[in-house]
Order: structure tokens, then C-alpha cells, then sequence
């Protein structure tokens, strides 16, 4: 257990996209798969097209923009407005439907292993959500944060399956009914949950200030008892897998590294600077990728907070020096505006 401790002790993984940061294209197929399924064949193709892709594209390369998902998501979110939908298509996930990471999943000993390298490989998977991972006395809790300011419906959509695709490919990793200790949502409870008990059991709470859920730490002994034909079991600890998917052109991350690495926060025009190109072609390049530079900047400082706000040594008052607030006053009414929370309820995890 001692490389899944050093996981818990990190707290809080910065690990979301946006943008034009890629996010691997089995997320996608799955979702259009599953309502292909369905049999809403004509709607596929329609949305394919829409976004500007096809099948032969979403098979054959391993990533797309960010942006290009999210803007699927709300194709479909919109057609359908059924509550509960991302849990039925969350169900449809398999082990083998993950690519590589679901082939190195089958090779670990144990659970706890393939946490370890589901963590250590988050970008496989693809995230648009930060999240702390934490041991809360014989509890793994898993608290997610929307420092993107993504829209919430469409982050509710896209969680559901997240969460739903997490337990399902768990049950067959592990080859029981792998029990959550609870499931929180922040959207309001929909009138019929019969879609959301059947994927988590009745432990449901609704209308929360955090999407966050829990399960028994003892679970993670439990071997792994699931096989892939390519799977070759797995003889040290879980390692870090290449990302051939990384797009190293991504204008969001250039700018994200740029501002990790400055002093301050700088202005646009000098990021522009740094960039070789004017203030007003990196507005409208960054509007092309559904993002401008003020929400870029609002998810770095929200991120540098909610890590300084898990040392509990640090008062509030100096984090909001530290990231740059003259008054105190100011910094909580940025992080709620943020988070749509104070920076309180972030300590409480």
C-alpha cells in the first residue's frame, strides 16, 4: 500500500484539459458507439459532421481538441435532456474501451495498482475536472472542482458518464459489485433517480456543493481479476505511460506553462508578446479553441488556491498574498466567484 499512500498524500491533482488541449478520442467513440447503439444513426453522423470529424478520424487518431468534445456534449445533451442520460451511457464502458490504459490496467496485482497507474496516467484518460484524492479514516474520497468554469449542465452530463464508466469498468476489474460508500452530485434531484440508483446503489446526494464520491480504502487489496489478450502481467510498480497523444502546438498549454512559470499573473498583451503574435490574433485564436484569456488566467490562480488552501498551516490571508491580492476581501469574493463556494468549503475536504 505504500505507493497508493504516496498517492493520497499528494491531495490535489491538477490534471484537467481545455481548450485546444487534447483529450483522448475514446471518450467520444464510446458516447457516439453507444447511442449508435441506440440506433440514432442519423444523429451520429449529423454531429460527426458538425464538429468536424468522421468515423475513419475518430478511430484512427488517439487525441482531439478539448473543445471539440464538449461542444458534442451539448449536441447531445440538448437532444436528448433526459436526466440520469450520462449514466446509462457510462454503462456501457468496458475494460477494453479505454485503449492502452485499459490494457496496463489488466496487467496490476491489485486495485490499488491500477489506481496508482490510472493517477499516475490521468492524461489517457482524459479529465476536464480537477479533483483531491484523500483518505478520510477507512474511506478513499474523491472531490472534484470545476476551476474551468465549464458550464454546468454540460459538466454534470459528462461526469455522470465519468463516474458511471469508473464503477462499471471497477465491477469488472475487480469482479464483484464494487460498492461506493456515497455519490454526490451538485445538480438538483431529478424527479425520476431510477437511472442513477441502479449505477450507484442508493447512497445518492443531490444538490451538493461538490461532485464527490467515496469508497471502503480496503477495496484497493482486492486482486485484479479481469484479462486482456495483449495484457502482460505486471512486475514492478505502476509507471507513467507515453502520451503520444500530446499535442505540444496547444496554444492553452503554451500559455498555461507561461503562466505556472511567471512571477505574477501577466497581462494579455504580454503573453501575446512572448507569443511572437498581436493581442488581437491571440484573442481570436483562443476563441477558436472556446476559451479566452481571462478564464485561462481565473483557472490558474483557482488552482495555485485550492492547492495553498489544503496546507493547513497557510492562513487565507497569505494566500491571497501570495497569489497577488492586496485585500483579503478580494480573493475570497474572486474564489467564490470561481468556485461559486468560499474558500472555507475547499478546507473542509
Amino acid at each position: 500500500m505504500n505507493a497508493i499512500s504516496k498517492e493520497l498524500e499528494q491531495g490535489f491533482f491538477t490534471q484537467s484539459v481545455i481548450g485546444d488541449q487534447p483529450y483522448p478520442s475514446y471518450e467520444l467513440r464510446n458516447i457516439l458507439a453507444c447511442l449508435g447503439e441506440w440506433g440514432d444513426v442519423e444523429f451520429v453522423e449529423s454531429v460527426l459532421k458538425r464538429v468536424g470529424l468522421d468515423w475513419e478520424r475518430l478511430w484512427e487518431e488517439p487525441s482531439m481538441p478539448t473543445h471539440r468534445l464538449l461542444q458534442t456534449l451539448d449536441l447531445v445533451r440538448e437532444r436528448y435532456a433526459t436526466p440520469g442520460l450520462g449514466c446509462a451511457i457510462g454503462q456501457s464502458y468496458t475494460l477494453a474501451s479505454l485503449g492502452e490504459i485499459g490494457v496496463q490496467v489488466a496487467t496490476c496485482r491489485t486495485l490499488g495498482e491500477a489506481l496508482v497507474l490510472v493517477e499516475r496516467n490521468y492524461d489517457q484518460l482524459g479529465v476536464v475536472m480537477d479533483k483531491s484524492l484523500t483518505l478520510q479514516g477507512d474511506q478513499v474520497v474523491v472531490r472534484h472542482y470545476n476551476v474551468s468554469g465549464l458550464d454546468h449542465e454540460t459538466l454534470d452530463f459528462l461526469m455522470e458518464i465519468c463516474i458511471a464508466a469508473f464503477f462499471t469498468v471497477a465491477r469488472e476489474v475487480a469482479g464483484f459489485d464494487f460498492p461506493l460508500r456515497y455519490v454526490s452530485f451538485t445538480r438538483e434531484p431529478p424527479t425520476d433517480q431510477k437511472i442513477y440508483r441502479l449505477v450507484f446503489g442508493d447512497q445518492l446526494r443531490f444538490s451538493q456543493p461538490f461532485i464527490e464520491w467515496a469508497f471502503d480504502v480496503r477495496l484497493l487489496e482486492e486482486p485484479v481479476r479481469v484479462h486482456l489478450p495483449d495484457a502482460t502481467p505486471m512486475q514492478e510498480q505502476p509507471t507513467y505511460l507515453q502520451f503520444t497523444a500530446w499535442d505540444e502546438t496547444s496554444l492553452v498549454q503554451r500559455i498555461s506553462d507561461m503562466l505556472y512559470a511567471s512571477r505574477g499573473f501577466p497581462e494579455l498583451p504580454e503573453i501575446a508578446r512572448r507569443l511572437n503574435m498581436s493581442p488581437r490574433t491571440l484573442r481570436r485564436r483562443l476563441a477558436t479553441a472556446g476559451i479566452n484569456y481571462q478564464r485561462l488566467l481565473n483557472r490558474i490562480r483557482c488552482q495555485q488556491a485550492i492547492a495553498l488552501l489544503q496546507e493547513e498551516a497557510l492562513a487565507v490571508d497569505d494566500i491571497a498574498d501570495r497569489l497577488g491580492f492586496t485585500e483579503v476581501a478580494n480573493f475570497r469574493h474572486a474564489f467564490k466567484k470561481w468556485l461559486g463556494l468560499p474558500p472555507g468549503a475547499v478546507r473542509s475536504v
